[in-house]
């Protein structure tokens, strides 16, 4: 009897552990969403949680360089699973906030809209701004 205690015990921690663990995740999660939101006026219109992506567009302007709007973007991260592997997508307009192979998306090429309206890419891991990255390609 007393080993079924001792394994209940066990599993019991274990099943807590796991718990507070996803807790604080998902905290420093929606933490670096404010965070996001706060030290670059923008607005969060979704999250890929997956590939570790921000897609945004900007409320308001702001009076930081690229390069201190990088450092400060990268501390939003710090203590996230997304560390050192985020990336922040920068869109005019809300409906151009996604991946350029998304069914969404496929119809806002024409005329190269997808492309004009996605303003910046912020990426934490190569510490790098790209300034209309889909049109780069393009020149």
């Amino acid at each position: 009897m007393l080993s079924f205690q001792n394994k209940n015990k066990s599993n019991v921690i274990v099943i807590l552990f796991s718990l507070f663990s996803f807790s604080c995740k998902s905290n420093y999660l929606s933490v670096a969403s404010s965070c996001v939101e706060n030290v670059a006026a923008f607005e969060i219109v979704r999250v890929d949680d997956k590939n570790h992506r921000y897609f945004v567009i900007q409320e308001s302007k702001i009076s930081l360089s690229d390069k201190e709007l990088l450092t400060k973007l990268s501390t939003c991260f710090i203590k996230t699973d997304w560390s050192n592997d985020w990336s922040v997508s920068l869109f005019s307009e809300k409906e151009f906030a996604g991946y350029i192979d998304e069914p969404t998306i496929i119809p806002l090429h024409n005329g190269n809209q997808w492309a004009k309206a996605y303003l910046a890419e912020y990426n934490g891991s190569e510490n790098s701004v790209t300034k209309y990255p889909a049109l780069s390609n393009t020149h």
